[in-house]
């Protein structure tokens, strides 16, 4: 219950925020409160841990692949550390390019 109330915080910095997106153990609605904060989510550093994040709704971590940096994108693509449907995106955004 207390899970949505830490975004919340006015003092959450951008460390946190990047510490929570790697965090493998943390419940899907943090994930979501991160994704639809622009200021957090269009930081490439924070889109490359939710796209990275095997627990990270497919959905979300697909539209996290628009801020990743291209090398970063390149990797993913090739299948390093990154879900099989999100390698698969990335392969598609890459050949599309």
């Amino acid at each position: 219950m207390l899970h949505p109330y830490v975004l919340k915080n006015p003092q959450m910095t951008v460390d946190d925020v990047l510490a929570i997106a790697k965090n493998p153990t943390v419940g899907p609605e943090m994930y979501k409160q991160i994704a639809e904060r622009q200021d957090w989510f269009g930081r490439p550093q924070i889109a490359l841990a939710l796209a990275r994040n095997p627990k990270v709704a497919g959905e979300i971590a697909i539209r996290a692949l628009g801020y990743v940096a291209p090398d970063a994108l390149r990797q993913i693509a090739k299948g390093v550390g990154a879900p099989p449907h999100v390698v698969t995106a990335a392969r598609k955004m890459v050949v599309g390019k």
